[in-house]
């Protein structure tokens, strides 16, 4: 008796699995751009030590910081989107939980 309350009944589906299938891959691509940051920031590190290395760098080392701050802009601007996604699906849930409360 106590398992059949612990199992939804036969048929019954995830009202919201739409939605929820919609999130892994802006998961994946917040992952990705995580991912993408790391690199950049090993790439610059790189960049940094050959300009240093010169004995004139102050143009190689602003190069390097409006390189550095552009791509971090874009970074954190593909970042808000994916976190703006997710945040959008997650309120329709809600939403939906809502509406279905209502009803019962």
């Amino acid at each position: 008796m106590g398992s059949a309350l612990a199992q939804p009944a036969a048929g019954t589906v995830d009202p919201d699995a739409d939605l929820k299938a919609q999130k892994p891959p802006h998961e994946q691509q917040l992952d990705q751009i995580e991912r993408e940051r790391k690199a950049f920031s090993r790439e610059l590190a790189k960049r940094e030590e050959e300009c240093l290395k010169r004995f004139f760098s102050a143009r190689c080392m602003e190069t390097i910081r409006t390189d550095h701050l552009r791509e971090m802009r874009s970074f954190d601007l593909r970042r808000e989107a994916e976190l703006q996604a997710l945040r959008t699906i997650d309120a329709e849930i809600r939403h939906r939980a809502r509406k279905r409360r209502e009803r019962s």
